[in-house]
């Protein structure tokens, strides 16, 4: 009798242990299948959403959101905006951007994007998604890139003050270009503005962070000849536009300013701005001298 009663228990212990066996194979196994299920949604909702970026991106360029940010963001623009949804009057938005020859752009992708108008940051966002790191136009780094290097030099100037200069070039003429020669012109124009600027700063990494602004890093090398490569950009740039012989867009023109880190200086920032400072009078100056539409 304590024989069958020793099988019997032998038997529901095997019976038990096949039990968890096969529970603990079936939770694994549809353990994995879930992650691998969300995996994929995942991957499939980040294709999907590098699709509908690139499609975006082939629409509109960086050019054109730079002129469109500040029009959009003003507060008559804001004001007529409310106005329109108040009186659902699409009309007003139209004549609106059509006065700032804005209205081709936007009413090609205004079907992709929801509350396009109100949203820039996100706009600009999925721009940068289809770009990546890159200005589309003229392969340098964009404003993208050049917040990554900001950040990445944040700990070595407030912790080991290295030494850096910011050169602001912003193109003079551009808005003369595409108005007497067309938006293509103009993109021959932008172009080769940029090449002259990396050619001169051959050490330094460049960014274009707007439609007709750029901002190059000087370390090393450039940083240590910064005034003399200043003044040659500057030279360089003035005798190309004193060519009348060529066309308007291979004439090239830009305002350049340049800022070297001081002792009291703790970020980038602050750089920045002196050279943005110094850019914004070196581009009075040009104005003064060719007429304040330049």
């Amino acid at each position: 009798m304590q024989s069958d009663k020793k099988i019997f228990s032998v038997r529901w212990k095997m019976y038990i242990f096949i039990a968890i066996t096969v529970l603990v194979v079936v939770c694994g196994t549809a353990t994995i299948s879930f992650f691998t299920s969300v995996n994929q949604i995942d991957t499939f909702y980040k294709h999907c959403a590098s699709d509908n970026a690139r499609n975006f991106a082939s629409m509109v360029d960086g050019d054109y959101l730079a002129r469109l940010r500040p029009v959009v963001e003003s507060e008559e623009f804001q004001a007529l905006r409310n106005r329109a949804e108040e009186e659902d009057n699409e009309e007003l938005i139209e004549d609106y951007l059509k006065e700032h020859d804005l209205w081709d752009g936007y009413s090609n992708i205004r079907s992709m994007i929801t509350g396009y108008l109100s949203n820039m940051e996100e706009i600009e966002y999925i721009y940068v998604i289809a770009h990546g790191d890159k200005d589309a136009l003229t392969g340098v780094g964009n404003k993208a890139a050049f917040i990554k290097k900001c950040n990445e030099m944040k700990y070595r100037i407030e912790k080991e003050g290295e030494e850096f200069a910011i050169m602001m070039v912003d193109i003079n003429n551009l808005k003369h270009v595409n108005d007497e020669c067309g938006h293509e012109a103009g993109d021959i124009y932008i172009r080769g503005c940029c090449n002259m600027i990396c050619d001169i700063l051959a050490h330094s990494p460049v960014f274009r962070i707007g439609g007709d602004e750029f901002v190059a890093i000087l370390r090393d090398y450039d940083y240590n000849n910064r005034h003399a490569l200043t003044e040659k950009l500057k030279k360089d740039f003035m005798s190309s536009f004193s060519q009348e012989d060529k066309e308007p867009w291979l004439r090239y023109s830009a305002a350049v300013g340049m800022a070297e880190k001081n002792s009291e200086d703790n970020s980038i920032d602050s750089v920045f701005k002196r050279a943005d400072k110094i850019m914004y009078e070196d581009k009075a100056l040009f104005k003064q001298k060719y007429g304040s539409d330049r």
